[in-house]
């Protein structure tokens, strides 16, 4: 376990949680307006909703505000809702595998408004976003409640020579 969080790391998922969101919107516009397929239209949408609430948590943190928007108890209302979604998303995921089997329906590039195909995908990552939004929820209100060891700050060029022995880097 790392002593300290390096900016570096919460910007690249940052900008990942935001790339998120956007292509389950333009998943949620695609497939909902264009091809008519409601069930991947609808697991873009959550999924979108999902990514932006981790963009927004690792944007609330790299600006020190978290603790000003946040309490414990709402991080954790925020970890329960990613445990929902997480089982929701794997629910569906389950659910068209089911149908693909059971079904035997065929892999078919050209009835993009009927494949289920595209709905499994966007309920894993409805899956995977839920499952990112309760990890980084718990992970923060572990930082802001202070029950980590070293409480993980942003690193600074000093605070760069913590070790795991001395997490107070003095």
């Amino acid at each position: 376990m790392a002593c300290c969080v390096r900016p570096w790391v919460v910007r690249l998922n940052l900008a990942i949680a935001a790339i998120g969101g956007l292509l389950g919107l333009i998943a949620f516009l695609c497939f909902g307006f264009y091809f008519h397929n409601e069930h991947a239209a609808v697991w873009g949408l959550v999924s979108a909703l999902l990514a932006s609430v981790v963009a927004l948590l690792h944007y609330l943190y790299i600006k020190e505000e978290l603790d000003v928007w946040y309490s414990g108890g709402g991080l954790y209302n925020i970890a329960f809702l990613g445990l929902c979604g997480a089982l929701m998303g794997l629910a569906g995921l389950i659910f068209y595998v089911f149908l693909i089997i059971y079904y035997k329906l065929p892999f078919s590039a050209s009835e993009i408004s009927d494949s289920y195909y595209i709905a499994t995908v966007w309920s894993f990552m409805t899956a995977k976003w839920g499952m990112g939004l309760f990890m980084h929820a718990r992970n923060y209100k572990t930082i802001l409640e202070g029950e980590d060891d070293g409480l993980r700050p942003l690193c600074d060029r000093e605070y760069l020579s913590c070790s795991l022995h001395d997490p107070i880097g003095a």
